[in-house]
């Protein structure tokens, strides 16, 4: 529920969009974990949720692991697949907001005030390009 509300509140901040992952309805505790409605387990934030968490956990591994964490992962890196996932997610408010950027720069209009309320509408607008997601979320 913390982690569902953080996202909200992050989206909002970070992107200028709510992505709802609270609709996605109040999942149950692991001993009652049958309950849970299956739009819980499809909803996209819920899939984010759970890559960033375990995303969080490789990324405290590899820390203990220090220089030699690559060693333990040698066959398969394990925090890429989690990784695609927040980019999959991620991605579409991105190019959206480049997208918005590049329709205002041929109709050659300053953005509102309004609109430049969060922090990718204000990167956006001080970047070019596919440069914002190595900016904004490239740490590898």
């Amino acid at each position: 529920m913390v982690g569902r509300f953080t996202l909200d509140s992050a989206s909002e901040f970070l992107f200028g969009h709510n992505v709802g992952s609270l609709s996605a309805g109040i999942p149950y505790p692991p001993a009652a974990e049958s309950k849970n409605h299956a739009t819980l387990y499809n909803h996209p934030s819920h899939k984010f949720l759970e890559a960033f968490t375990e995303g969080q956990v490789m990324t405290a591994v590899r820390a203990g692991l220090g220089a030699d964490w690559a060693l333990f992962e040698f066959k398969k890196d394990q925090v890429r697949p989690l990784r695609q996932i927040m980019d999959n997610f991620t991605e579409p408010l991105i190019r959206e907001a480049l997208e918005q950027r590049g329709r205002r720069l041929t109709q050659r209009t300053e953005a509102k005030v309004n609109e430049e309320e969060n922090l990718l509408a204000h990167l956006v607008n001080r970047t070019q390009g596919l440069s914002i997601l190595s900016v904004m979320f490239t740490i590898r």
